[in-house]
């Protein structure tokens, strides 16, 4: 969804869109995301504030099984023309308390980009099927959830077999 500047200078705008998923590099799949938002300019710069959702389907990282995620957030960023921008000075100061900065080119404010950089920033670090979740196992790759592995797990063979022997008993 583009904006025009020109459009601002009339007023506020509020918009209800889908923007497609582009980023997400194989990590998942889905989208639309649907967005609402309501920009609008402040002097030189153009206040963007919105949320949005989306379902991805994408896989457990523990244990491969396929899931469903939805993803709900919201996004308050103040917009600056990137030709206008001074350069950051180290004794600049940052505020944690408004909104994020970000910039934008030209007369044309393409809302899709912010979106979908909140989405990401947005997506757990870990995506599990259930917080619980036991994983695969390392020798024979069976899912732990449905259960024991009938794999053995003392292999005489390993390298680390050596290890059993300096064990003393009395003092475990």
């Amino acid at each position: 969804m583009e904006v025009s500047l020109s459009e601002l200078e009339k007023g506020p705008l509020d918009l209800e869109f889908e923007a497609p998923l582009t980023r997400l590099e194989g990590r998942a799949i889905g989208g639309p995301i649907r967005a609402w938002a309501r920009i609008e300019l402040k002097g030189e710069q153009v206040a963007l504030k919105g949320n949005y959702q989306v379902l991805l389907a994408c896989t457990c990282d523990r244990c491969t099984r396929p899931l469903e995620l939805p993803v709900t957030g919201e996004l308050e960023l103040l917009l600056v023309q990137s030709e206008s921008q001074e350069p950051a000075s180290d004794d600049q100061e940052f505020s944690l308390e408004g909104p994020d900065q970000d910039y934008f080119t030209g007369n044309q404010v393409l809302l899709d980009t912010y979106f979908e950089d909140q989405l990401i920033l947005d997506l757990p670090l870990q995506i599990l099927c259930q917080e619980e979740c036991l994983g695969l196992c390392g020798r024979c790759g069976g899912d732990l959830n449905l259960g024991q592995c009938t794999c053995p797990k003392w292999n005489p063979d390993s390298p680390f077999a050596v290890l059993k022997d300096l064990i003393n008993p009395k003092d475990s």
